[in-house]
């Protein structure tokens, strides 16, 4: 993974743009992969030997949306997590 700031994002930006894929942040601080150089929630960037097909975007969720608890509202993260409201 590159990274977003220095001489690693010129490398990358100095790619073919077909072959730039972003990671970032989303919602809820589920994580994605998405195809295309985005400035935008990213945390790094890719660069692949096959480029994305023209007039297409890819997008990869990485995590599950949390649960919310119907009581509170808290967000569960994971079944590990130990949640008890009143």
């Amino acid at each position: 993974m590159f990274e977003t700031y220095g001489d690693e994002v010129e490398f990358v930006k100095s790619q073919d743009p077909a072959k730039i894929w972003t990671y970032g942040d989303g919602d809820m601080g589920v994580g994605y992969i998405w195809s295309g150089w985005s400035f935008v929630n990213r945390i790094g960037y890719f660069i692949t030997e096959v480029p994305c097909p023209e007039d297409i975007i890819v997008q990869i969720q990485l995590d599950e949306f949390p649960e919310e608890c119907d009581t509170c509202g808290v967000f569960i993260y994971n079944e590990e997590d130990d949640h008890e409201c009143e």
